[in-house]
């Protein structure tokens, strides 16, 4: 220290605190204006009076205050107060100090220098103003008061101490006020140290004024470098910074030195922790005895810290030394602690360390498993170390209560180690071991702060418990046996209608139910196909508590008792192989009874309905189409089995009075489905192709469109694919049409002369068991009711005369064997010439064919007829529908006794405008019955299924004796013996052929039947009837035939199939009509015959005809052959007819061509009626006229008419100096005649002439000739 002189004067002071606001300086403050808690507190002084208004106070706490400056008086200065606030410390002087700055190490004053106060107002309370120091030159205030500049206010309790300055290096005092003030060891170059001027008052003060020497205390780093009193700054170099501690257990010394760099005993008098983690340090040792100058000691101080995170503190080292008391030194460090924090998986939700309530969203909560099944559930737990030392955990266990229910499976072996901030995963298992809630405590061991840290885990041990009750909500009991009418188990009698009971299945267990059957719900039992389930639960899981409902309806397929039993599957422990189950029955007393499955079916009149399995699962489906009232439909119902039908919305077509046949016309073995009607764009008829996923594509065949007629496929050639023939109203006329199947999706409309009908029928039938389909139909021609079988000869077909048989429409056409005596008979309703009738004929023979059957029927109009063995006595019975005298509305069945029919009751609906069919549609051996129509109380669509008392099973026997004859190359006779049936006759049966090659076995002709299992996908009859031999033509050359046959009873159930000897078609030549040509003028027909087949041959006869009206029977003869040679494999030859006169009649003629092969008639349609000439590939000669002029004539020449396809030579020319005539009313007529010149004279030179020529056929009407 400097040597300066002292002076002490003590002189009495006054002054007055100001109030306001207050405000607060710390070290530890946040910083946050406006600094108005001590937690927010400024942590330097100038912040804090810049943010204070006038009268604020501003508290300051321990510490040294040495950083901020401004201008202040022309310098710099650390603090500055010049406005009416109070700036006072907590502590006093001893504590809180104020520190300026030297100007370098070396030069105490300068630019850089900071004066430690700058005052003209205010008051300053327990300061010490250290080390400040002013510029070298410049203004008084700027050189004057390194310590303290007060131009006014008030200053009490303060020291001045250690500055320096140019002049008045304490304190340069003017119109202030100044109490218990110290000014000692300042410094300065000139003049004294405290300079007063006029108006100060001093009280209580002690000026020391120099001339005695000093301690001078320097504290050094761990590093031996100084540490400036009072820096804020701490570093690991210094020893400042302690680094980390633990929490627990760490103590850290740090041994600084203390030097005594003055000129006198230095006395190190002790030490204090100001502020801060003060609690964090202690001073081991210090200096005991008096350091002379120039000697040293050192300072040990400890670090324990207390808590966690970062520590910070200021040491306070007191002394003698008189500017450097106290020596401030800051000192931080880390207090470490591992400390562990488990954490639920499910988001990192926090589980409080001694929590005893258990929650699902920590995962503390396992929620229910169940006891039994070996169901466990595994929770995982994330640790955390969110200390700052490594956590170790000895273990992890549960204790207490169900311990044993929960295992720890991760980790499987301590201990864990967790670096700070990193995490670990352990995983408990929860295995139930009794039913009902189960509990422990998961404990963790460790060495953190929180040790141990436990919390309570909970499980429940459950199972579900299945109830069911029926009616008024009567538990029945599982395996119950003994059905009863009070819990609805026992249905009661069926009458007419279905009974249907509801049952409910309520959970009772603790756990949630699962349903595993598939079904849900299954019968089984003595008589299962009696009861459906029509309703299944709705879902396959219960919860706790839940109850789920299913119906089961009663359909008897007998009149007697009919039991079953309920099997429901679950996963219920308690019930025996897991399985609830339980008896039902019902009773029936009426035979023959038909009931009404209540079906879900589309309501419609105007009908057509028939069974087909679409889907081939071996149930039959149904198709209908009708109308509602409002709309029409064609709707497709897949059968699901035990009553259940599904509308598939095959996107068909809406229809009404139309027809519905299945057929399987591409022998794919799908059934593909042909439809007519009226739709709301028109007349339709069309056939859609089976895809076999449940989809329909319209294939577009070019068909006429009808309704109110017939639709029914049948092969009517003999070559083993579907044709398909169409009768009814096409709305501006009538028709009744085969269409041949040519294949590939191609049908071609064949000439036959069959005569046009509406509101009629059809049915194939082979009326001479000749093997060949004959055609029935039924309708009115626009005159009278017909009814007309036309006899098929190899193809062709011509009418046949019947004798007794009635005609008849507005009704229905059935065939089959009345008295099963081998031969067709047939069924007919409707409207004949006198009235209502309905007629049963058998098949007699001679020129009649059929005579009236003894057997009396109601008649009926407006519906429909089948033939079905409707009691399974082995007899065809007969079903009829429609309306009689008064429209007296029925549905009636007629038993067969021995070829008589007799009414039979069965409580069917009466309707008309209907449809029916009959089919098994449960497959339990006798035939059901649909019906769609009109009946008194609205539209009608329902299922009755039959209640017959006995079953109906297919023919014991399949057919044997199987032969296989090859004529003509491609054709083969197929014949077998007579199959046997336990009820129907040997003679009632049909047959069923399918016949295909080794890729394919129905691909020449399809038996709509499973091959493997008998099973039929048509309701019906077989294929070649009755009729035990057939005839297939056209068989694929050089191919390997497989075939096989199967009966079918009056049922319509079909044997099993036996097969035949495969044999192979040798390969042949195959000749068709490829092309026609045809040239009008003058008239050419060229014809190209081309051989498709494998191998060389001759064609044949090719015969041609003209000149007739289309469609005429293509039987007749020829007008013009001609043989034609032998043609190679793939080759052509073109044959040509001249020899032929134009047609002349104004009608639609054809051109026809055939060879007399197995191939079609092909021809070409002509239409000449004067206004125009259309035919298919004309080849003719231009029309054309020329005129050369002269002087006052014209010569004019055309060609001849008859050239162009004209039928007579004769024009007409006329004459115009205008413009052309447009008709033969404009200009001249100059020439009319049959010549092609003309000369036209005298006309006038320089005149323009125009001329028109017209044409005629008839020399009458008049055309334009064609260009």
């Amino acid at each position: 220290m400097r040597t300066i002189p002292m002076l002490a004067v003590m002189l009495l002071c006054t002054g007055r605190l100001a109030s306001g606001q207050v405000h607060y300086v710390s070290h530890w403050g946040s910083h946050t204006a406006p600094y108005s808690t001590w937690e927010t507190a400024a942590t330097n002084l100038a912040a804090a009076i810049s943010a204070a208004p006038n009268n604020a106070v501003i508290w300051v706490t321990n510490g040294v205050y040495r950083t901020g400056s401004l201008v202040a008086g022309g310098y710099n200065a650390r603090v500055s107060i010049t406005r009416p606030l109070t700036l006072r410390s907590v502590n006093g002087y001893s504590n809180t100090v104020i520190e300026g700055a030297f100007h370098t190490t070396a030069t105490n004053l300068g630019a850089n220098a900071v004066r430690a106060l700058y005052m003209t107002n205010g008051i300053l309370d327990g300061f010490t103003l250290r080390r400040g120091a002013t510029a070298a030159t410049g203004s008084v205030s700027a050189t004057s008061g390194g310590g303290l500049y007060a131009g006014g206010g008030t200053q009490m309790n303060i020291r001045v101490a250690g500055n320096i300055g140019y002049t008045a290096g304490g304190a340069w005092l003017d119109a202030c006020t100044v109490s218990n003030g110290l000014f000692t060891y300042n410094q300065t170059e000139t003049e004294s140290t405290v300079k007063i001027n006029s108006h100060v008052l001093l009280t209580d003060c002690l000026i020391n004024n120099g001339g005695m020497s000093a301690p001078d205390i320097r504290i050094l780093g761990t590093n031996a470098a100084e540490l400036v009193n009072g820096a804020f700054t701490q570093d690991a170099g210094s020893g400042t910074d302690f680094g980390q501690a633990h929490v627990l257990t760490g103590a850290f010394t740090r041994t600084f030195g203390i030097t005594n760099q003055g000129n006198n005993p230095l006395v190190v008098s002790g030490w204090s922790m100001q502020g801060g983690n003060t609690g964090d340090w202690q001073v081991l040792s210090f200096p005991a005895a008096p350091l002379a100058a120039g000697t040293a000691g050192t300072l040990e101080v400890e670090f324990h810290p207390r808590s966690i995170g970062p520590r910070r503190s200021l040491l306070f080292v007191a002394s003698n030394d008189p500017d450097d008391d106290p020596y401030a030194l800051w000192l931080s460090g880390e207090g470490v602690q591992a400390s562990m924090l488990a954490l639920a998986t499910n988001g990192y939700t926090v589980i409080t360390n001694e929590s005893v309530n258990p929650l699902i969203a920590q995962g503390t909560d396992f929620g229910d498993v169940r006891l039994t099944s070996g169901d466990t559930m595994q929770h995982a737990y994330i640790i955390t170390n969110n200390g700052t030392a490594i956590l170790n955990i000895s273990a992890i266990t549960t204790t207490n209560l169900d311990a044993g229910d929960f295992a720890v499976s991760d980790p499987s072996a301590f201990p864990l180690s967790v670096e700070p901030g990193n995490i670990a995963t352990t995983r408990v298992v929860f295995a139930p071991q009794a039913l009902g809630y189960r509990a422990t405590l998961l404990r963790f061991d460790s060495d953190a702060v929180n040790d141990p840290y436990r919390f309570a885990v909970l499980g429940r041990g459950v199972e579900p418990e299945m109830q069911v009750t029926g009616l008024d909500d009567l538990r029945i009991a599982n395996n119950d046996m003994t059905p009863d009418l009070a819990d609805g188990t026992d249905f009661g009698l069926c009458v007419t209608e279905a009974l249907t009971q509801t049952f409910t299945i309520t959970n009772a267990g603790t756990y949630a139910l699962t349903l595993t059957g598939t079904p849900y719900v299954v019968i089984g039992g003595t008589n299962p196909e009696d009861f459906i389930v029509t309703r299944q639960p709705a879902a396959a899981t219960l919860a706790t508590g839940g109850t789920l409902d299913f119906e089961i309806s009663f359909f008897p397929s007998m009149a007697t008792t009919r039991t079953a039993r309920v099997s429901i599957y679950s996963d219920d422990i308690y019930n025996t192989n897991a399985i609830y189950q339980f008896a039902i029955r019902g009773d029936c007393s009426i035979s023959n009874l038909f009931v009404n499955i209540q079906a879900t079916l589309r309501r419609v009149g105007s009908s057509a309905i028939e069974w087909g399995d679409f889907n081939n699962d071996g149930l039959p489906d149904l198709t209908v189409l009708g109308f509602d009232g409002t709309n029409r439909y064609s709707d497709i119902y897949q059968n699901l089995g035990m009553g259940r039908f599904t509308n598939i919305n095959a996107n068909l077509p809406g229809l009404q009075s139309g027809g519905v046949a299945w057929g399987d016309y591409n022998n794919d073995g799908w059934l593909d489905l042909a439809l007519c009607g009226i739709s709301s764009n028109g007349v339709l008829t069309a056939i859609f192709r089976n895809h076999g996923d449940g989809t329909f594509a319209n294939i577009n065949a070019t068909l006429q469109g009808a309704y109110t007629g017939g639709l029914i496929w049948g092969d009517y050639d003999n070559d083993g694919d579907l044709d398909l023939f169409i009768s009814g109203s096409t709305q501006s006329s009538m028709v009744s049409r085969i269409y041949r199947n040519n294949g590939n999706d191609e049908f071609e409309a064949m000439s036959f002369n069959l005569l046009p009908v509406r509101d009629g029928r059809a049915a194939w039938i082979d009326v001479d068991k000749d093997g060949w389909l004959d055609l029935m139909l039924t309708g009115n021609d626009n005159t009278t009711p017909v009814t007309r079988l036309y006899r098929n000869t190899s193809g062709t077909f011509t009418n046949q005369p019947i004798g007794a048989v009635a005609g008849v429409n507005l009704g229905g056409l059935a065939v089959g064997d009345l008295n099963t005596d081998g031969m067709l008979d047939i069924a007919l309703t409707g409207y004949d010439a006198n009235g209502l009738a309905s007629t049963v004929y058998q098949y007699s023979g001679g020129t009649g064919l059929f005579s009236i059957a003894s057997s009396v029927i109601e008649p009926l109009w407006l519906g429909d007829c089948k033939w079905g063995d409707m009691n399974n006595d082995g007899r065809y019975d007969l079903i009829a529908s429609g309306a009689g005298a008064l429209d007296q509305r029925k549905v009636q069945i007629y038993t067969n006794a021995a070829g008589v029919l007799s009414a039979m009751p069965a409580n069917l609906p009466g309707l008309r405008g209907s449809a029916m069919t009959v089919g098994d549609m449960d497959h339990d051996g006798d035939l059901d019955i649909a019906l769609a129509g009109l009946s008194t109380n609205g539209y009608v669509t329902a299922l009755y299924r039959n209640l017959a008392i006995s079953s109906n099973q297919a023919p014991l026997t399949a057919p044997a004796g199987l032969s296989a004859v090859l004529t003509n190359g491609n054709e083969v006779i197929l014949s077998w013996d007579p199959a046997a049936d336990e009820k129907t006759p040997a003679n009632g049966l049909s047959y069923n052929l399918y016949v295909g090659t080794t890729n394919n076995p129905i691909a020449i002709m399809s038996p709509h039947a499973d091959l493997t299992t008998g099973q039929r996908r048509l309701s019906g009859m077989g294929n070649t009837q009755l009729r035990r031999q057939w005839t297939v033509r056209n068989l694929p050359a050089g191919e390997t035939i497989v075939w096989g046959v199967q009966a079918i009873d009056s049922g319509y159930a079909g044997s099993q199939f036996t097969a035949g000897a495969q044999f192979d078609v040798p390969n042949l030549p195959d000749f068709v009509i490829s092309d026609i040509q045809i040239r009008l003028v003058p008239f050419l027909a060229s014809v190209e015959v081309s051989n498709i087949g494998t191998t060389t041959g001759s064609a044949g006869l090719l015969s041609v005809w003209l000149n007739r009206a289309a469609y005429a029977p293509s039987g007749a003869s020829g007008d013009l052959s001609q043989v034609v040679g032998s043609i190679a494999p793939g080759a052509s030859e073109i044959i040509e007819f001249t020899a032929f006169s134009l047609p002349t009649n104004m009608v639609t003629n054809t051109f026809r061509a055939y060879i007399n092969s197995d191939s079609a008639i092909e021809e070409i349609m002509l239409e000449n009626n004067q206004a125009t000439n259309r035919y298919i590939h004309r080849i003719y000669e231009p029309f054309w006229i020329q005129a050369v002029a002269m002087t006052n004539n014209v010569y004019l020449r055309w060609i001849n008419p008859t050239n162009i396809g004209m039928s007579a030579t004769q024009v007409k020319l006329h004459h115009s100096t205008v413009n052309y005539p447009a008709t033969t009313l404009d200009g001249t007529e100059v020439y009319q005649g049959s010549a092609q010149v003309f000369n036209h004279t005298g006309l006038t030179p320089n005149v323009p002439s125009f001329y028109t020529i017209w044409v005629t056929h008839d020399g009458t009407n008049w055309l334009a000739p064609p260009p």
